[in-house]
């Protein structure tokens, strides 16, 4: 990916295939959650939804293995639950039950809760996605005692807007933009 606009930018797959490789930790980070049921073993499909009262019929065969953001509704959380969900998000700073987080436990379901409505979860969630899976790996980088005339002859025929500066054991120093 390289750049966190083509992040944002990507198609609904490749974000679901970004979201498979994420964490408890760092999904309850992106929210501001707190994770009140933990699972030794999290794993997801990387599908994200969201559930309200009326969709809970239609999204029965869509649940399993997935995260399901929603609110206070105790039944509609059990059954999430029930069909697999790997992850329930409790918007709006719902607390689960004792009996929710019991059942959730032995389903090994997480339980984060966030103070957050459903669609600003839905719409910050994707940015917990770790950096090392939508860096550029190959990096060009200038040392700090390279002539500016040189630089920018070289940043004109690339595509970046920013470059790393490295002294000569290769430890970043600073930064040089085309805008510098």
């Amino acid at each position: 990916v390289g750049d966190l606009s083509s992040l944002r930018m990507n198609s609904y797959e490749k974000r679901v295939n970004l979201m498979k490789n994420t964490n408890l930790e760092i999904l309850s980070s992106a929210i501001e959650g707190k994770i009140v049921v933990d699972t030794e073993h999290f794993k997801t499909n990387g599908i994200v939804n969201i559930i309200t009262a009326g969709s809970v019929e239609h999204a029965r065969k869509k649940v399993a293995s997935s995260i399901c953001i929603v609110l206070n509704d105790e039944l509609i959380q059990k059954e999430l639950i029930e069909c697999g969900a790997s992850c329930l998000i409790l918007g709006l700073g719902t607390k689960p039950t004792k009996r929710i987080k019991d059942i959730a436990r032995k389903a090994g379901a997480a339980i984060i809760t966030t103070p957050y409505m459903p669609m600003e979860i839905a719409r910050v969630i994707y940015e917990s996605i770790p950096l090392s899976f939508i860096m550029t790996r190959n990096v060009t980088s200038y040392l700090d005692t390279d002539y500016v005339e040189d630089v920018a002859l070289k940043i004109a025929n690339t595509r970046y807007r920013c470059y790393p500066v490295v002294d000569e054991t290769g430890r970043i120093v600073g930064s040089i933009s085309r805008y510098h």
